[in-house]
């Protein structure tokens, strides 16, 4: 790459899982979770996406709204 940041200044990312509820009538799905974190890694980690830190907001498990 040539240095310059490929996705725009302005652009933001959030990514939501539930894997768990806190009402036991739900199952658990442990791979939702985990799924959150690998397309974080695609996107921030891989340097295949060229998105930064501070453009992509993890969500996992929110306990409200």
């Amino acid at each position: 790459m040539s240095g310059e940041h490929l996705v725009p200044a302005g652009s933001r990312a959030i990514l939501i899982g539930v894997s768990r509820y806190q009402d036991g009538m739900y199952l658990s799905y442990p791979a939702v979770g985990n799924s959150v974190e690998d397309m974080y890694a695609l996107l921030v980690e891989s340097m295949l996406c060229d998105w930064r830190e501070d453009q992509v907001t993890k969500i996992v498990n929110p306990t409200n709204a």
